[in-house]
């Protein structure tokens, strides 16, 4: 599984065994990638913060969407 972020920094890739770290996210679409799909699945957020450590991400965020709402 991977991630990619829109952090304050610029897009960000979050892949399995990746470093602990938290970063600022900004407005735009984090895209979840399973191996068991073709295609990511898509959330929009209004940004907020993101924590990766030990292989799990935890997002907050004001507000948050994926594409079929």
């Amino acid at each position: 599984m991977k991630a990619v972020l829109p952090a304050a920094a610029g897009e960000m890739c979050l892949l399995p065994r990746h470093i602990s770290i938290m970063t600022p996210l900004k407005k735009g679409v984090v895209k979840v990638f399973t191996p068991d799909s073709e295609s990511p699945v898509c959330i929009e957020i209004s940004g907020g913060l993101c924590s990766f450590s030990e292989n799990t991400a935890t997002i907050i965020a004001d507000s948050a969407a994926t594409a079929a709402e």
